[in-house]
């Protein structure tokens, strides 16, 4: 079975690369790493208008020596992952009430570092930073991998509470009510159902946080782990339970 690139552990990115130096090499390296004729200008800003206005989405520059996107399609897989999670909300105007705020987007050509949403103080850059690498492997894991990251940004506006709800409530994390000094445990395989992915190495194994975003993308959008019989879907049982938590977050 050949594998799809994993999605990222992006936590661990932020002690390695700090978010300053990161910016600092994102412009540096900008005018050498762009290609400008693959920007069809007209199309790219209208997508980025498109994202802003009707989901509160902002894009970094997309044309301009600052820009940093290497093409309209990057622009193009950025937009269909918004619309798939609108779509999964009930529309646009449920997407901007579930994510409660603007959205930022930084992109940044810098090729090694994968995609990653930092949490809350740490988003210097952004609320998503989209790096060369997420666009480097084809579409359906550039829209997968935003999906994601979505997730992330919605829990840790959440302040966690989507994703310690989620686990508990699919059985992946445990709390002993009888010793609540001990605290709670994190085990994907204890769930109700296999996690999505890769059944040797899911990615959702590594911790709740990861576990919430690969439930989320793997509900919004199941297309990228369907490209390989031998992963697995997300359960029917574990897509409703996030599908309701959803929803819960609309009528708060």
């Amino acid at each position: 079975m050949t594998a799809p690139p994993a999605p990222p552990r992006r936590r661990r990115l932020l002690v390695a690369l700090p978010l300053a130096a990161l910016a600092l090499a994102a412009l540096a390296s900008t005018l050498y790493l762009r290609r400008p004729e693959e920007i069809q200008i007209p199309r790219a800003e209208a997508i980025a208008e498109q994202l802003r206005t009707v989901f509160e989405v902002h894009v970094s520059e997309v044309v301009g020596p600052a820009s940093a996107w290497r093409s309209t399609a990057e622009l193009e897989w950025t937009s269909t992952a918004v619309e798939r999670v609108a779509d999964t909300l009930g529309g646009p105007p449920e997407f901007r009430t579930t994510m409660a705020g603007p959205v930022r987007m930084a992109r940044v050509p810098v090729p090694e570092l994968r995609a990653f949403a930092p949490p809350m103080g740490q988003d210097v850059l952004g609320d998503i930073v989209l790096t060369d690498y997420n666009f480097d492997h084809g579409q359906n894991y550039a829209i997968y991998l935003i999906v994601h990251e979505i997730g992330h940004v919605l829990d840790w506006r959440s302040h966690k509470h989507l994703s310690q709800a989620v686990s508990a409530e699919t059985g992946a994390r445990r709390c002993d009510p009888e010793n609540p000094s001990i605290g709670c445990v994190f085990d994907a395989g204890q769930a109700v159902e296999p996690p999505p992915g890769n059944p040797d190495k899911p990615y959702a194994a590594v911790s709740s946080e990861e576990y919430w975003a690969e439930v989320f993308a793997s509900t919004v959008y199941p297309d990228y782990y369907q490209q390989n019989a031998a992963n697995n879907p997300v359960g029917p049982q574990t897509e409703q339970t996030v599908k309701t938590r959803l929803q819960g977050m609309r009528a708060e």
